[in-house]
């Protein structure tokens, strides 16, 4: 056996026990062998049936040090796996040169799965139903998943999307668009049948818009029949994964730990069939000494023994089991400092110089790298290394030569374990170790030198791939830039690769090229002789800073490019980018100054102040624009906009008009919704029109035209659903269902179209329309008795994706009212009157207050004392709710008494104040509840279906007070009990059957009322999940009637009156949440 075939076989060993992801069809793969994880296999594998069984999806953390053979272990995963479901993973490497993509190894593995898919029996299927959930997004994971286009037969389409001149701005994707389009997939091509495992390795190398994506995937609560395994180095990145560990409810963490005395011993004597004996027990403890067990470092260190004549072999065909070693030797000729850089190095050594030559350039290109772009790196520096004396014939020579060098230099490498090929036509390094240790023997100016040949390199072959590599290269190497032109050069074609980049969604790479780029353009000559190319930097720039959640940088931005730029046309994108980022920030008082100055800009001026006369006017004038027009003409007989600087106006006469809306200036926001009106009537329709018409409803609704505001909210309605993009339209959506339409429809028709208009304004990013559709959405489950858990688990996932994901942190504050709310509802607590202070885990009170008064926000306080109302009244605090009924009607805009939180209001204020009546008996109560239910009144008799249901019971109410028979408070409380039953709204048939239970309890019947407190108790715990309230009311009515049975107590328990889910139905449901 030669060294060469020993060198061979021992590398393939290596490989076999260190081996990444390879190309291979898992069926025909054989699992490697291992030693001494026998425990940690079995545990995966019961994992991964834990996933089938249950359909639910499940993380591993698996760690260990570098070599520990991690990527083995789970590599035993396979076979089993692939018998029924899809085994698919992907690797990060340490991007030492920068060239590694965005999502490389998450891509990586979702275009496995594609193939995967792909072979199986239900193709048709999985394609039918991906193309069904992706939609439009079809498109954008294209560019990005490389087996996607063929699995669904899509043609490639290359244009750019940077800087496009879209006329409403909204084709550009945002990073919660791709991320969410990411979730889709994965959920999309799972199945029960097929589960999935995916493997995302050496995680500590993540970029960062891969860090966000593996984060929601983790977060996503609909994601079923996926074993998500993640891989990472100890001592690497420990931060990013401990933080990534907090976002999972459960998983499972499995250190790969070093191997032990055995199992090396095992290791060594069965991979080189030498028989055990008592000195390869010696070696092995020696070898265990010198490594510490790893098993990579245990391969080399035995190859370093061959290699130095420590370790040789000397069997033949008839007695092939022949090594000679010595122990002391070896103890004595090797350093117990030996580390595995050294042992690597060593080995590097043994290499010939030309290949050792080849693989140093190389390690610069990257971890995979190309043989084609290889041999031109090394042709054009042996070229610039020759002396001017040589000819052009010795030249082309030594091309051949260097070519011939290169591809015999690479078969080798390959022979010797050091490269491996890969089945898109690559070469990459068997392990990052080796790139490194070939890399550190680069110097610093032959790295530069490299940097610079590899980008003009890549220059030179002009595609759009290809300019991404040429600037990351460029952009590298200290010689490129020096002068004016060179930086100009190389600010353009950063500019490109940002816009290769955007196909990729790579956001976060596109905001470094481009700040790269910025920094290159000469300062002097930035905003005269490079004007078009500043500018295009700097708007597009601006943009990524703020959909990356960069708000300062983005102003500083906008601030320059505003002050550099005189053509209006050349500011309309900068002017939009000005007041969104204050948007994004929740700083409302901020977006209303910016608006109105990119108005001024615009040639719209506002007026200094608003009073009634000016909005008088304007009802006027919108009048006489409308006189005529049938709701056909104004749909489709209108013009269409096509001026930028109109639709743009539009646009910020929304944002101002919804940030007014918000601050609770009924004026304004009346003012500038009909100059907003008044501009789609007059120069045509817009994207954001639908938006306008339903704002314009919320002005008529506050001037009591009911008819005209129903009118104009199903135009709104209507014009969503004419729009080739529904994205504009979706806060017509929530303004429409909240303001309009809960007057006609029942509340629980109203959570669909909300919940669309969340995930629509989400995926664009657009951030205060998503809060403001989220915190409604909210308030209605709440209201109609959504199971807490339920609508807790919703609203932590977009307040977590505002907060994190966007870092919309100002935005995400109008969601914590509603998540401590429901927090509390389900803590226990020392005192009752604790659970009505909105303090806690998610928020705290005082700080949230002072927050809302200084941003003048009127809503974000209306949607605490909103909670803390509906808190204040369940837990027996009325002078409480007296106190912050107050605060709401005084603070409440005409708009907003028009919302369906409207009604709540005036409901809890009835219901408290006959509460305050009973134990003073003064009248100022009764007055104050009949003005209350005379205002639900006035509402019923406009046809509102969710009122009625609540005026029985204060019905109900009102006649407790009074001298009556307990059959005939029996009747109506059970009519309201039956009413809220039949409009499913569950918080208040559990309240109806409690205020039954307080009354019949007056009148000496405990039987009859521990049975409605019973059932107001199963209610409040298993049907709207509130177990806070649950423990209230039992204490109460324990207090009240003692321990008494009720003959109908275990019917009761057994199956809901009113309710089809029994109590053991369920108990499984909060058994599996739990869990």
């Amino acid at each position: 056996m030669s060294v060469l075939q020993l060198s061979v076989d021992l590398s393939s060993i290596t490989d076999t026990y260190y081996c990444g992801f390879d190309d291979e069809d898992p069926s025909e793969m054989e699992a490697p062998k291992l030693y001494g994880r026998d425990k940690e296999t079995l545990k995966l594998l019961q994992i991964y049936e834990r996933v089938v069984s249950t359909k639910r999806a499940e993380v591993i953390f698996v760690h260990g040090e570098s070599g520990s053979g991690k990527t083995s272990l789970i590599d035993t995963l396979r076979e089993p796996v692939c018998q029924q479901g899809y085994f698919c993973a992907g690797k990060f490497f340490q991007d030492s040169s920068g060239t590694e993509e965005a999502y490389s190894a998450i891509m990586a593995a979702f275009s496995d799965l594609c193939d995967l898919v792909n072979q199986s029996a239900d193709y048709g299927k999985r394609r039918a139903h991906l193309q069904e959930a992706l939609g439009e997004d079809i498109h954008m994971l294209s560019k990005v998943i490389s087996s996607l286009s063929q699995f669904l037969f899509l043609k490639q389409d290359s244009k750019f999307l940077l800087g496009s001149d879209s006329n409403d701005g909204l084709s550009e994707t945002s990073p919660i668009k791709f991320m969410d389009a990411c979730k889709t997939f994965l959920r999309a091509m799972t199945s029960p049948e097929h589960p999935v495992v995916l493997v995302l390795d050496d995680i500590q190398w993540m970029d960062e818009g891969s860090q966000q994506l593996v984060v929601d995937i983790l977060e996503d609560a609909e994601l079923r029949n996926v074993l998500l395994i993640l891989v990472y180095r100890d001592n690497e990145g420990e931060k990013f994964v401990q933080a990534m560990k907090s976002k999972v409810k459960s998983f499972v963490d499995l250190h790969v730990t070093s191997l032990d005395s055995e199992a090396v011993h095992t290791m060594v004597t069965q991979n080189f069939c030498i028989p055990t004996s008592d000195a390869t027990r010696d070696l092995g403890e020696l070898i265990l000494q010198r490594t510490h067990g790893n098993p990579f470092y245990v391969m080399q260190f035995v190859e370093m023994l061959y290699h130095e004549g420590l370790l040789s072999y000397s069997g033949d065909a008839k007695d092939p089991q022949q090594w000679s070693f010595d122990v002391d030797k070896i103890r004595r000729e090797t350093m117990v400092s030996e580390t595995l850089s050294g042992v690597l190095q060593k080995k590097i050594q043994r290499l010939p110089a030309d290949i050792q030559e080849t693989l140093k350039v190389a390690s610069v290109l990257g971890f995979h790298f190309k043989n084609r772009i290889l041999s031109e790196v090394v042709i054009t520096k042996k070229q610039s290394d020759m002396t001017t004396t040589e000819s052009n014939s010795s030249s082309l020579d030594s091309s051949d030569a260097a070519r011939q060098t290169v591809k015999s230099s690479l078969h080798l490498a390959e022979k010797a374990g050091f490269v491996e090929r890969t089945s898109d036509g690559y070469f990459q390094f068997t392990h990052d170790k080796l790139q490194s240790a070939f890399h550190d023997m680069v110097s610093t100016a032959e790295r530069d030198q490299l940097h610079l040949i590899i980008g003009e390199a890549f220059l030179a072959h002009g595609d759009e791939e290809s300019m991404y590599h040429a600037a990351v290269h460029l952009n590298r190497a200290r010689g490129m830039g020096q002068g004016d032109a060179q930086r100009v050069k190389l600010a353009r074609i950063n500019l490109d690769a940002a816009k290769y980049c955007q196909q990729k969604s790579a956001f976060f790479k596109i905001a470094l090229l481009l700040r790269k780029a910025y920094s290159l353009v000469p300062k002097r000559q930035m905003w005269s002789k490079h004007h078009y190319l500043t500018l295009e930097i700097t708007e597009t720039l601006g943009r990524i800073e703020l959909v990356t959640g960069n708000f300062s940088q983005c102003k500083e931005i906008c601030q320059q490019v505003l002050a550099h730029v005189s053509s209006v046309y050349e500011k309309i994108n900068t002017l939009l980018t000005s007041v969104e980022v204050h948007v994004a920030e929740n700083n409302v008082g901020a977006c209303i100054i910016a608006a109105n100055d990119a108005l001024k800009v615009l040639g719209v001026e506002m007026p200094a102040k608003i009073g009634k006369m000016q909005v008088a006017k304007k009802l006027i004038r919108i009048k006489l624009l409308l006189h005529g027009k049938s709701d056909e003409d104004i749909i489709n007989r209108l013009p269409v906009m096509k001026d930028r600087a109109k639709t743009t106006t539009v646009r910020l006469l929304v944002y101002e008009a919804v940030a007014c809306l918000l601050r609770g200036d009924d004026n304004q926001t009346a003012y500038v919704s009909l100059l907003a009106m008044e501009l789609c009537l007059t120069e045509g329709m817009s994207p954001f029109s639908a938006n306008v018409f339903s704002l314009y409803s919320v002005v008529q609704l506050a001037l009591g035209n009911q008819s005209r505001a129903f009118r104009f909210g199903n135009l709104a309605l209507l014009l969503v659903g004419d729009l080739n993009r529904k994205e504009p339209g979706m806060l017509a959506v929530t303004v429409v269902s909240t303001l309009v339409t809960h007057w006609k429809e029942r509340l629980q028709n109203l959570s669909d179209p909300i919940s669309t208009a969340l995930t629509t304004c989400l995926a664009n990013g657009d951030v205060l329309f998503a809060a403001y559709s989220a915190v409604n959405l909210a308030c209605l489950q709440i209201f109609i008795g959504g199971n807490v858990v339920d609508v807790e688990e919703g609203i932590f996932s977009t307040y977590s994706r505002l907060a994190c994901d966007l870092k919309q942190g100002g935005v995400s504050q109008w969601l914590e009212p509603s998540l401590q709310f429901l927090q509390n509802l389900q803590s226990p607590s020392e005192t009752w009157r604790d659970l009505t202070i909105l303090t806690g885990d998610v928020m705290e009170e005082g700080k949230y207050v002072r927050s809302a008064i200084e941003s003048k926000l009127t809503y974000k306080l209306n949607i605490l004392w909103m909670h803390k109302l509906q808190l204040a009244y369940h837990f027996g605090f009325h002078s409480s709710v007296e106190s912050l009924l107050q605060d709401l009607t005084c603070k409440l805009s005409n708009g907003l008494r028009y919302h369906f939180h409207y009604v709540v209001i005036n409901f809890y204020g009835a219901l408290s104040s006959y509460e305050q009546y009973r134990p003073t008996s003064q009248r100022k109560y009764i007055r104050k509840a009949r003005a209350f239910k005379r205002e639900l009144e006035r509402l019923e008799s406009r046809d509102c279906p969710n009122v009625a249901p609540l005026l029985t019971l204060l019905v109900a109410e009102e006649l407790s007070l009074k001298r009556t028979t307990k059959k005939m408070l029996e009747a109506v409380y059970n009519t309201a009990i039956n009413a809220m039953s039949d409009a499913g709204l569950v918080q208040m048939q559990a309240l109806a059957n409690e205020r039954a239970g307080f009354v019949i309890s007056s009148y000496d019947d405990r039987f009859a009322a521990k049975t409605y407190f019973l059932r107001g108790m199963e209610l409040y715990k298993y049907g709207w999940g509130a177990v806070a309230k649950h423990d209230w009311l039992q204490e109460k009515s324990e207090r009240l009637l003692g321990n008494v049975d009720s003959p109908e107590e275990s019917n009761i328990r057994a199956n809901l009156v009113g309710n089809t889910i029994s109590v053991e139905q369920v108990s499984d449901d909060d058994e599996s949440r739990s869990h």
